[in-house]
């Protein structure tokens, strides 16, 4: 099934997320604002969002997310590790998880997944996962 997906990412990250999500409507937005816009535009079955998201403002997109009615129910992923490789620190992924988790919102740390086609391949099943049980 074709999903039309809000990518709200670091835009050095949109190449792999393109062959990560290839086959479905990706929208790109790389502020607060075009999301806003894309958003108020037309419906979307997810929103993937990156922790870099506009100078860090993931969780405030997530806010607006949830606070309108018309797209409330939109599954959201959030994650980090699509193009940048640091050594994982538990603490932050596990405070990430859990902001994540409190705004409604699902958090994966993709550090570990290699940009192939095995690597794209399972982050993509997570991100159709999430699609297929929105909120």
């Amino acid at each position: 099934m074709k999903l039309r997906i809000l990518v709200a990412a670091y835009p050095e990250g949109h190449r792999r997320l393109r062959a990560v999500l290839v086959g479905h409507d990706l929208v790109f937005a790389e502020t607060l604002f075009e999301a806003e816009a894309a958003l108020a535009a037309a419906p979307f079955d997810l929103a993937a969002i990156g922790t870099r998201f506009d100078e860090s403002r993931m969780f405030d997109l997530i806010r607006h997310i949830r606070a309108d009615e018309k797209t409330s129910g939109i599954a959201i992923v959030c994650f980090r590790g699509i193009l940048f490789r640091r050594a994982s620190d538990k603490v932050l992924v596990e405070g990430l998880s859990l902001g994540c988790e409190a705004l409604g919102a699902v958090f994966h740390d993709f550090i570990s997944y290699p940009d192939d086609e095995a690597g794209n391949k399972a982050i993509r099943e997570i991100f159709e996962s999430h699609a297929a049980s929105p909120r």
